[in-house]
């Protein structure tokens, strides 16, 4: 988040209300929509991926022989 920003001002930035944000910060929305994400992202700078760190590693592994 940029430094000093607020949430209520990243909620403002982003278009999504600061119940929305603050669910998202606590874990309450399960599946948040990709445009939701995006629109957070935007609002404090940063790419989509850094949210998600690892969880963007495939869980499973396909080998050539497999397909």
């Amino acid at each position: 988040m940029e430094e000093g920003m607020e949430r209520r001002a990243v909620a403002e930035k982003a278009g999504v209300s600061r119940k929305t944000l603050a669910n998202l910060e606590q874990g309450a929305v399960k599946h948040p929509s990709a445009e939701v994400v995006l629109s957070i992202c935007l609002a404090i700078g940063c790419e989509p991926i850094d949210l998600f760190g690892q969880a963007a590693e495939p869980v499973v592994q396909m080998h050539p022989q497999d397909m």
